[in-house]
């Protein structure tokens, strides 16, 4: 019989704490999911760009206050779990979010994988839909493909769908934004 090791878990404050004794590497990033602390992937210029296109493609909502932009923070789902997904499209407050948000706050979170599609699908998804994101969206730069997960239930979503090039999707928030495959992927 194979002993597993026992693992000890950190909550949100504990490694607030960490990082505020500089126990945390300031040249390294870092998100903390289910109580484990994990490194991200550096961010390569691909990606980087295909974040900047999005925020663009989202502006118009934050300028006219229907919705609030995060780019790269940290989202508060539970006490061990704060996660930093590429985008969050969140809902507008006039104080914009003095606290991380919550699950509640989110309309749209937006993950962008090039190294890491295999561990967001296996991580990421279940943990946003255990928390009912509503939906989420893969960009697989190795693909050239948009996912997108919407009902969550449980620690899956119900439904997924694939867009490609010359493609058109909506965000279910806001079914009168259409964007193309394209204006994201360049």
């Amino acid at each position: 019989m194979a002993i597993q090791p026992n693992k000890h878990l950190i909550n949100v404050s504990e490694y607030y704490q960490l990082d505020r004794d500089y126990l945390l590497s300031e040249k390294k990033r870092v998100e903390l999911i289910e109580g484990e602390i994990v490194d991200m992937a550096p961010i390569g210029n691909k990606h980087a760009n295909c974040v900047r296109r999005i925020f663009d493609q989202f502006l118009s909502l934050q300028a006219n206050k229907k919705a609030a932009l995060s780019v790269q923070n940290p989202i508060h789902l539970d006490e061990y779990s704060e996660p930093e997904p590429d985008i969050a499209i969140l809902h507008f407050k006039p104080e914009l979010y003095p606290k991380h948000p919550r699950s509640y706050d989110i309309l749209l979170l937006i993950e962008v994988s090039d190294s890491s599609t295999n561990s967001d699908r296996r991580i990421k998804l279940p943990l946003y839909a255990q928390h009912a994101i509503p939906e989420v969206w893969l960009i697989d730069l190795n693909e050239n493909v948009i996912e997108t997960y919407r009902e969550p239930f449980f620690q899956r979503y119900q439904i997924k769908k694939e867009y490609r090039a010359d493609q058109a999707l909506s965000p279910q928030a806001f079914p009168d934004l259409t964007i193309t495959v394209n204006d994201i992927l360049g």
